[in-house]
């Protein structure tokens, strides 16, 4: 995401307002992804140190979902009536447990609502759709 300061900036603000107001979570799956990445999958991969004071410094305020039975049972579900990925619907499970209002992901269909409760939303829609935009143009253009 270094490549790409629009995002980098809304991921930004996105978690600066979530801190700030004391709303945002994050399930511990998310942490997992995190920490995953973070050591293995970035350019400039983080040490486990790095990674541990990251998580130490950023996540206890806003994890308040942790792994259960009964998380797991409603992701099953989920999976069965979303039809999304497990992953993606114990994300959906967690973030319903915690009784949040939106949940901000790249790969689930944005501004879906979930059980009237739970609204998606893609943090870079307008930019993605910016982006296809100035290329459908770009290609209208070409003689």
């Amino acid at each position: 995401m270094a490549g790409e300061p629009v995002k980098c900036d809304r991921v930004v603000r996105v978690i600066e307002s979530s801190l700030a107001s004391s709303q945002g979570c994050v399930s511990s799956q998310i942490v997992q992804k995190f920490a995953n990445v973070a050591c293995k999958k970035f350019a400039v991969k983080a040490s486990p140190a790095e990674c541990k004071a990251f998580n130490a410094a950023a996540m206890p305020p806003t994890m308040r979902m942790a792994s259960s039975t009964d998380l797991l049972f409603r992701a099953i579900d989920l999976q069965d009536e979303l039809r999304y990925g497990f992953d993606d619907s114990l994300v959906i499970a967690a973030t319903l447990q915690a009784g949040a209002g939106r949940l901000y992901s790249e790969d689930l269909q944005h501004w879906q609502r979930v059980k009237g409760k739970l609204r998606i939303v893609h943090p870079f829609f307008d930019t993605v759709r910016e982006a296809a935009l100035a290329g459908a143009a770009e290609v209208a253009a070409k003689p």
